[in-house]
């Protein structure tokens, strides 16, 4: 995806979020997104599936109800990321997981894996 796709499916989302005219929920399934400045965006409830997040700035990024489903967060800077009741699969949620136990400060209070709550 390029930056400018990037920046106009950002803007898109955000008038989706706010209700407003023109507003339309970001479908980011499968974009290559490795590397992407998202810092301090709001992508709650976009779609995020298949996406690949390697090394993407995640910095204070909205993800709440974002669908996670098989995306590669490796090496992605997620601090201060709201991850409550994003959408994420088994994967993800171990990747999550084991970031913590290594030591990260993620602040991960809820996630929700396939349908039933797991604490992070």
């Amino acid at each position: 995806m390029t930056p400018d796709a990037l920046k106009a499916t950002l803007a898109a989302h955000k008038l989706w979020l706010e209700a407003r005219p023109g507003g339309v929920r970001a479908d980011l399934r499968g974009a290559n997104l490795s590397g992407a400045d998202l810092s301090g965006a709001d992508l709650s409830g976009a779609n995020l599936s298949g996406a690949n997040l390697r090394w993407a700035n995640l910095w204070r990024a909205g993800l709440r109800r974002a669908h996670l489903w098989e995306v590669d967060l490796s090496g992605a800077d997620l601090r201060g990321a709201d991850l409550i009741n994003a959408q994420v699969d088994e994967t993800v949620n171990a990747e999550l997981v084991g970031r913590i136990m290594m030591g990260e400060n993620l602040p991960i209070t809820w996630v929700v894996t396939k349908g039933e709550n797991h604490h992070g």
